[in-house]
């Protein structure tokens, strides 16, 4: 029965090929595992090939033609322990191949259930701190599930949250999101469009991002969701003591803990190079070049003095110097902050690069994101500038050289920076630039510990300014160089108070051009209900768990007493009595309709006709849930209509 088959999460079965290994047989096939490391009573033991784990023909097929010749070392450990039904927390370095290791077992795991019913699902769901990284996600997952006969829904920004709803109504077998998002689903209609129900298999990637983003308390809402006997894999490619003790709390008892490659450090793939260089003395500078740049303005002049500059020039002048950029190599060049970033665009741009560049940030649009990425994996972009925003989640096979513009603040972001080169086994170059006198010193004893551990030429001057820098700290003198942890334990949004609610109402109808008209009894949306499930909708940190683990349907009962679903008031017709707010209010309605008439009998005498009828449509399916039901409430067009002397027809029915 569907009950029943809930119990199972062991589908692993040993491969003959290592099913008869001795203990000190798989401890020399870790080793040559990359090093890997797992803690955990009765580890199963590694896999040596894909065949044996129990995917259908289609996965496999899927697989060879992805290029997924042989499990890489995290894969051969990871596969068995999750299949084994096992929680596990890995640490592995980028481009290792993670995203395989917890998608297959995932998948597995999903396969075996009976498919998700419309309202139901998913059964698996993957987290992921960053939609660029959400979305490498989905893409393999999408692969994978249209071999295995599974439905798969993307939920982060910049998909169509009403084809996400439309996919969770329809029923989902795996979920791909971001906690914004997956939060919104969750309380949108009431809990009516996706439930966590029949989910029994979680995987929280880039764990460290998560928790250092301030997501824990929304992970535990939605863990708190989710049966108590669910399957949940956390993994990262680096992992400091405070994230990991917090990931902890999340995992069975019996969890195994793996280290694929040692502590977090650069993949050897990589070729490391540090410069240093002398901050920026315009005073000094040569004056043939402050004559070149003399049309900038100062803060662009100075972005193209800095020394850095002209040697950020003179490499892109051997990689980027093709006719077009499809004859470049790719750079990526990171930054410290989206000004950062556009100045340094404007700087390139004015020297001739304006055709072959890209800006990447988090303020940008997802699809603008999308679509600069297309473009520079497609070659028709052959220079990236981005902010910290990239530092993960981006897997670009072809990209060879990666310049830290700014040096990053804290040694993980500098690991996965240069690890977006380097993948997949291939070779890499990244260059970073540390400026003498600047707080990018503080960097200089974890730069020198990653050129050590990847075997890469420590300059002298860049050692002498760790021991010197490692002597400032030891004595208080100075502070040290990590703002990893920025927000630990520290939710960050989506805490729907009472306040916020009525603040987001309000955005939603400034959205529809509407926010003049509210009132300011409008305010009153949904608070005063003192029902415990309804604020257990607002609020993660109060979401209930589900008592019985084996329900798999349950009705979601009526609505509770006391809520309501009013977002927006349209006020009506004012008498003599009226408050000043409310006819000001009417009187800017009626100014809004006669505007629109004018501008139609405009382009009616424009046209050489008789204007006999203005028509709009005006589409609310992409608006909030109160403000759409106000919309097309018949008591409140009745009113809209009376005072416009207009007609209003409702088409159609949201879904």
């Amino acid at each position: 029965s569907a009950t029943s088959s809930w119990a199972r999460k062991d589908f692993f079965i040993p491969p003959s090929d290592v099913a008869r290994l001795s203990a000190g047989e798989i401890n020399a096939l870790m080793k040559e595992l990359d090093g890997a490391k797992a803690i955990g009573a009765n580890c199963p033991p590694p896999i040596r090939t894909w065949t044996g784990i129990g995917l259908n023909d289609e996965a496999m097929a899927a697989l060879e033609a992805g290029n997924f010749a042989a499990p890489f070392a995290v894969q051969s450990i990871a596969i068995p322990v999750l299949m084994s039904g096992r929680d596990l927390l890995a640490i592995a370095k980028t481009g290792s191949g993670k995203t395989l290791a917890y998608l297959l077992p995932l998948l597995r795991h999903a396969h075996y259930r009976p498919r998700c019913r419309a309202g139901e699902g998913p059964i698996g769901l993957v987290l992921a701190p960053t939609h660029e990284l959400a979305a490498q996600i989905y893409t393999l997952a999408k692969q994978l599930c249209a071999a295995m006969g599974l439905k798969v829904a993307p939920a982060y920004g910049g998909t169509s949250l009403r084809e996400c709803i439309g996919a969770c109504k329809g029923g989902t077998d795996v979920l791909v999101a971001t906690p914004g998002r997956l939060f919104e689903l969750l309380v949108a209609n009431r809990g009516r469009v996706l439930n966590l129900r029949r989910c029994s298999f979680v995987v929280v990637d880039e764990a460290d991002r998560m928790f250092d983003e301030g997501f824990s308390q929304h992970v535990a809402a939605f863990l708190g969701q989710i049966r108590p006997d669910r399957q949940v894999a956390m993994v990262s490619s680096t992992m400091p003591r405070e994230v990991r003790a917090m990931a902890r709390q999340f995992l069975a008892k019996d969890f195994i803990e793996l280290s694929v490659g040692g502590r977090p450090c650069p993949s050897t793939n990589i070729t490391q190079t540090v410069e240093l260089f002398d901050a920026l003395d315009e005073d000094a500078a040569p004056e043939g070049i402050a004559s070149v740049l003399k049309d900038l303005d100062r803060k662009q002049a100075g972005v193209a003095l800095q020394p850095k500059m002209l040697r950020l020039l003179q490499i892109l002048g051997t990689e980027c110097g093709g006719a077009t950029p499809a004859d470049d190599k790719l750079v990526m060049i990171f930054v410290a902050s989206r000004d950062a970033c556009d100045n340094l665009y404007v700087a390139l741009a004015d020297r001739g690069y304006g055709g072959k560049l890209g800006t990447l940030y988090s303020g940008m649009d997802q699809q603008d994101r999308e679509f600069t990425l297309a473009r520079f994996e497609a070659h028709k972009l052959s220079i990236l500038i981005a902010t910290g925003v990239a530092e993960r989640g981006i897997d670009i096979l072809d990209l060879g050289l990666v310049i830290n513009y700014d040096t990053p603040d804290h040694y993980e972001a500098y690991v996965n920076r240069i690890g977006r080169t380097g993948r997949a086994g291939r070779r890499g170059r990244a260059i970073t630039f540390v400026v003498r006198g600047t707080r990018d010193e503080l960097m200089a004893g974890d730069l020198v510990r990653a050129l050590e551990q990847s075997g890469g030429d420590v300059p002298d001057e860049l050692r002498q300014l760790a021991k010197l820098v490692g002597e400032k700290q030891k004595n208080g003198l100075v502070k040290r160089a990590s703002n990893y942890r920025r927000g630990f334990g520290k939710a960050k949004g989506y805490n729907f108070s009472d306040a916020e609610r009525r603040r987001e109402a309000r955005a939603e109808a400034k959205a529809m051009g509407i926010g003049d008209f509210m009132s300011d009894g409008d305010d009153d949306l949904d608070v005063d209900s003192d029902d415990d499930a309804v604020r257990k909708r607002r609020d993660p940190k109060i979401i209930e768990t589900v008592e019985d683990p084996n329900a798999l349907h349950e009705d979601e009962g009526d609505k509770p007493a006391g809520a309501t679903s009013g977002a927006l008031t349209l006020i009506p017709t004012g008498g003599p009595s009226a408050p000043k707010t409310v006819l000001e209010r009417i009187a800017a309605a009626k100014q809004f309709a006669e505007s629109l008439n004018a501008a139609a009998a405009a382009d009616a005498e424009a046209e050489g006709s008789v204007l006999r009828m203005h028509q709009a449509r005006y589409d609310v399916n992409d608006f909030g849930e109160r403000i759409r039901k106000r919309l097309v409430s018949r008591k409140y067009l009745d009113e809209v209509e009376g005072e416009t002397e207009t007609t209003i027809t409702v088409k159609g029915v949201f879904k």
